[in-house]
């Protein structure tokens, strides 16, 4: 079976020179949940925008064995949803119902089906009773749950999700976490929140200076302080440091 993402030699950017990514290398198996952790700047982002083709790949972007190219942007964009940081960027319309039927109707859905399938998405995101207000009345966890909804709703194999627990109170952030948890297919998270990776993800990638420079399981990543103090991050509070 040919791994849900594989990432050979990606390398990209920006036209201001910046170079967010150098010579990446990634591999992720279907079905797996995988930390993509690192600094401010480190490339996280950058990556993720690869995986659907929001960037144009400078190397080798798989999806199941599709390339990610122009051609193939529908297919991919059917089986990768991606979840932005700011849930505002992907609610816009004047009703919450409206928002998470706005891609499948794009896709060519009809009516009757894009009808049902998005009461189906915000009843599993616990939206259901929020489905005919204002996007921009709801809180910031619900439109966190609501942006999950306009990817779901879509069946998506592979969810991808930058900082999906940012600026959320204690409370939002365990309902996002659950949510996640329950969810069988495969992720892959790009987070400062280790207690988060601790709780989901079965591998850690920590990226730095667009360069991926440790990959292992949660647990050894983790329990690694020194790795984890050198890029910027810190230990899950229940982890106890290696001697």
């Amino acid at each position: 079976m040919a791994p849900a993402v594989e990432i050979r030699g990606l390398s990209y950017t920006y036209p201001d020179g910046c170079e967010a990514l150098r010579e990446t290398d990634l591999s992720v198996a279907v079905g797996e949940s995988l930390g993509l952790m690192g600094p401010n700047g480190a490339g996280k982002s950058t990556l993720l925008l690869h995986l659907n083709g929001v960037l144009p790949a400078e190397g080798r972007v798989l999806i199941q064995g599709l390339p990610v190219t122009d051609r193939n942007l529908g297919e991919i964009r059917r089986l990768v949803g991606m979840v932005f940081q700011d849930p505002d960027d992907q609610l816009f319309m004047p009703r919450l119902l409206d928002d998470v039927a706005f891609g499948p109707l794009n896709l060519g859905w009809d009516e009757q089906t894009v009808c049902e399938r998005s009461r189906q998405a915000l009843e599993l995101v616990g939206l259901s009773a929020q489905a005919e207000r204002p996007p921009h009345h709801l809180s910031l966890g619900q439109k966190k749950r609501a942006a999950l909804a306009t990817v779901l709703v879509m069946e998506p194999e592979i969810l991808v999700l930058d900082e999906a627990t940012s600026g959320l109170d204690p409370r939002g952030r365990r309902e996002i976490i659950q949510f996640l948890g329950g969810l069988t297919c495969t992720k892959i998270i790009a987070t400062h929140d280790v207690d988060l990776v601790q709780d989901l993800c079965d591998r850690v990638a920590v990226m730095d200076e667009g360069r991926i420079v440790a990959l292992g399981a949660a647990e050894d990543i983790l329990t690694d302080a020194e790795l984890l103090f050198a890029h910027g991050l810190e230990q899950p509070r229940n982890v106890s440091r290696r001697s």
